[in-house]
């Protein structure tokens, strides 16, 4: 329980967010700040960085901050809604850019700053970000921690160039959104009976023993593989498609992290599995907000 809201103090969700490519304002240099609304709350977008004589000039910071919240849970579910839209918005125009941890803090109301409205700059590159969140007021149910994780990890590879680690990214972002399933009858009741079996033969070696009891038990559960698979078909990617990301994008991935080998037609693999990504993300967000 807050004994603080009501008197003054309230709590206020704060997220840090750095850009790379794409993002020059005209009229958002360092200090310039964006007071909206969003979700009946206050938000306040602070351009940071700009003018910064050690940071190449096409960096550009944003720090948000969103206010008055009941409570920490109360900030942690807006943060979510807020990064939402922003990951949507910056996956969907191709910007590259890290989230930094977010967090929310207890803050002195003479803390929060005015509640005026702010005029949105022609020239920025954000405008229609800033225009779709103003006065913004529907609570979606989505799992926004896994999408926007996987909105996270495709910005990633972005900034990472057209690197080793840029495919292992993308898939990542795909096995983020690929939840595995438990299975049921008979394969629940036949690694149950397994495990009895298992465990009435033990063997000398305890680590060994417990390590390979470890594996049974995880074959309830499908494969990552297997659940990515699934995902796919679910976002009605072709057969085509999905072979492709299962055959060749999956395979490609593990021989990159345990081999480190690079195939000749990497670069290919790479541009097809980003697309791939994008219709993944824009069939799941049309599908939370239908």
């Amino acid at each position: 329980m807050n004994i603080f809201y009501g008197l003054d103090f309230m709590w206020k969700a704060i997220s840090e967010i750095e850009f790379a490519r794409g993002l020059y304002f005209k009229d958002f240099k360092s200090g310039n700040v964006r007071l909206l609304k969003f979700l009946g709350k206050e938000l306040k977008i602070t351009h940071l960085n700009y003018d910064s004589p050690v940071r190449k000039s096409h960096i550009v910071d944003l720090k948000v901050e969103i206010w008055p919240l009941e409570n920490k849970n109360d900030a942690e579910e807006i943060l979510s809604q807020f990064h939402y839209h922003l990951f949507k918005f910056l996956t969907s125009k191709d910007f590259s850019f890290r989230s930094n941890d977010t967090f929310v803090e207890l803050s002195k109301r003479s803390d929060i700053g005015p509640k005026a409205r702010a005029l949105l700059a022609a020239g920025d590159s954000l405008k229609p970000f800033f225009e779709s969140v103003n006065n913004y007021s529907r609570t979606l149910d989505i799992n926004r921690d896994s999408l926007c994780k996987s909105m996270k990890l495709f910005a990633l590879a972005k900034v990472s160039g057209a690197s080793i680690s840029t495919l292992i990214l993308l898939m990542s972002a795909v096995e983020c959104l690929a939840e595995q399933e438990i299975y049921g009858e008979p394969i629940g009741k036949n690694l149950e009976e397994l495990l009895r079996v298992f465990d009435s033969n033990p063997i000398e070696d305890k680590e060994v023993f417990e390590s390979l009891k470890g594996r049974i038990v995880d074959l309830k559960r499908e494969s990552v593989r297997r659940s990515i698979i699934r995902l796919c078909r679910k976002c009605k990617l072709s057969e085509e498609d999905i072979t492709f990301v299962d055959k060749k994008a999956y395979s490609v991935r593990s021989k990159l992290l345990h081999d480190g080998k690079i195939p000749d037609d990497y670069y290919d693999v790479m541009v097809r599995l980003h697309g791939i990504v994008l219709r993944i993300f824009n069939y799941i967000q049309v599908d939370i907000e239908s």
